[in-house]
């Protein structure tokens, strides 16, 4: 588990920031590596998953206007 901080440099918004992630740049990227999920996920969506992290939308928040946090990255 990886509890994924940051702080930005301009504002935004939660979902500004699965955009991002969620986004074909990230996507083609990191293809096979990260897959992005907006579903909520339980140990079977994990165990035997071949990627190296599931980031999950459903626990991603700002706090102020700079500071993200996902909370999950699996």
């Amino acid at each position: 588990m990886t509890d994924f901080t940051a702080v930005l440099d301009k504002d935004a918004t939660v979902d500004h920031d699965q955009c991002c992630i969620q986004g074909s740049g990230v996507r083609q990227k990191l293809k096979g590596v990260l897959e992005f999920s907006d579903e909520p996920l339980v140990s079977e969506d994990i165990v035997g998953n071949p990627h190296s992290c599931i980031f999950d939308s459903k626990l991603t928040l700002t706090i102020g206007n700079r500071f993200v946090k996902s909370g999950r990255l699996v």
